[in-house]
């Protein structure tokens, strides 16, 4: 995992969503990297089923958008 990936927390669907999904929000929005390596070290910080909807969500659009995969997120694991 690369330095600035490092600073995303990891997330596995246990823990509490929003929080990460805030602080993962406005890490993403800081960084000055293109979205294909924000979606990449998104992908780093997930596991299990997190990691899951997202692997799913790239069969069906191999270029998907980091937004779209936070949108994702919300809509399996938020409130």
């Amino acid at each position: 995992m690369s330095n600035t990936c490092r600073k995303l927390r990891s997330f596995a669907g246990g823990e509490e969503f929003e929080p990460w999904l805030e602080h993962t929000t406005e890490m993403l929005q800081e960084w000055t990297v293109p979205d294909a390596e924000k979606r990449r070290c998104l992908i780093e910080s997930l596991a299990g089923p997190t990691l899951d909807v997202i692997r799913t969500l790239e069969l069906s659009n191999p270029g998907v958008r980091v937004k779209d995969c936070l949108e994702a997120l919300d809509h399996t694991f938020g409130v």
